[in-house]
């Protein structure tokens, strides 16, 4: 009824297996109610059946081919949302065709978002299998087995992928990462981590900036790597000479991975304090947003954190860091950064930069 948009019932907690929230629980919990609404609505809706669960099949089949129109064919995460909503509202004659129709997708599928969105999705129903009836399907384990290596067909491409898509991207790499931790204890996949890593290591040589810096952090914090070699990679990033706009990208994408590494590694803190030292006001500027960005992944006593050390680090006490202006937002001090720069650049030019530095007095 739900799945109908009757208006009879709405889920208010407890397992959703279509969008994998809280699977943890036992119990699903529904508000419901008849009225005069959901009678009209089951009316309008009888032209597409004379009964509920033909109905459901018929907006089920309707969604497919809405899926096919819509571009999005070949997407393995839709065609899995459709899989785990069949399985969730109890329609089993039609999981062999939609697990078929799966499997192609998954072949066929050219974004790495979607491979492994269908991962976890397969890995949510794969944790309820028994309560929708899906033990009995060899299908499921058989698919959850061919998203890795669908996965790894891909990764090669995030060579090319351009700046503006570096954080989606790292996204599907940390989903990749999740889905195989998970696996590997729910489904046995954990035997597929070697391909993985060994993946990785390849891509990681011909990443852009944004990808490496994700890749080096979960090289560090899965193991792979010492701090050393991770100090290496910082002073590659970061060091004299080093490219701003890559190492701005390098650093939103380690933070993106793994937020807590610029409090653990006292050398990403230094080369970074160095490195901005070293821009010019303009080059600051620029790079303001991104780095305003990168920061927001930091909970607020690590940001502080950061601040107290960044500020020891520049000679500066705590204490000048902790007034603030509520009465100003983030477009408003960068609006006030950008102008108090042209304004310094039209004073050189009119050769008023050194009077406007001197001190005055009445």
């Amino acid at each position: 009824m739900a799945y109908l948009d009757s208006g009879f019932a709405r889920h208010q907690g407890g397992p959703d297996f279509v969008n994998g929230t809280g699977l943890d629980l036992l119990f699903e919990e529904w508000d419901y109610a008849w009225s005069p609404v959901v009678e009209a609505r089951l009316i309008e809706r009888s032209e597409l059946g004379c009964s509920l669960r033909e109905v459901a099949i018929r907006r089920l089949l309707d969604e497919e081919q809405a899926l096919q129109a819509s571009g999005q064919g070949r997407s393995a995460s839709r065609a899995a949302q459709l899989l785990a909503r069949a399985g969730s509202i109890g329609l089993g004659e039609q999981l062999p065709r939609l697990f078929d129709r799966l499997a192609e997708h998954l072949d066929e599928d050219p974004e790495l978002a979607s491979v492994v969105t269908c991962g976890q999705r397969l890995l949510h129903l794969w944790r309820g299998r028994e309560l929708l009836g899906l033990d009995e399907y060899p299908q499921l384990p058989a698919l959850l087995q061919r998203i890795l290596p669908a996965a790894l067909f891909l990764l090669p491409g995030l060579a090319t992928c351009e700046a503006e898509r570096e954080s989606a991207a790292t996204d599907a790499l940390l989903g990749l990462r999740e889905f195989l931790h998970l696996g590997g204890s729910q489904a046995g996949l954990a035997l597929q981590a070697a391909s993985l890593h060994e993946t990785l290591d390849r891509l990681q040589a011909v990443a852009p900036a944004g990808i490496a810096g994700a890749l080096d952090a979960l090289r560090f914090i899965d193991g792979r790597s010492s701090e050393e070699q991770l100090a290496d990679a910082l002073q590659r990033r970061f060091g004299t000479g080093a490219d701003s706009e890559g190492a701005v990208r390098y650093l939103n994408g380690l933070l993106q991975a793994a937020p807590e590494l610029i409090l653990r590694v006292d050398d990403l803190a230094h080369r970074l304090n160095a490195l901005v030292a070293d821009w010019d006001e303009a080059t600051f500027v620029r790079h303001l947003p991104d780095l305003r960005l990168a920061f927001t992944r930091l909970k607020p006593r690590e940001t502080g954190r950061l601040a107290d050390h960044l500020a020891q680090l520049n000679g500066i006490t705590g204490a000048a860091l902790d007034s603030a202006h509520h009465e100003l937002d983030s477009h408003d001090l960068l609006a006030g950064a950008a102008l108090q720069l042209a304004l310094k650049r039209s004073l050189e030019r009119d050769g008023l930069l050194a009077w406007a530095q001197e001190p005055h007095h009445e």
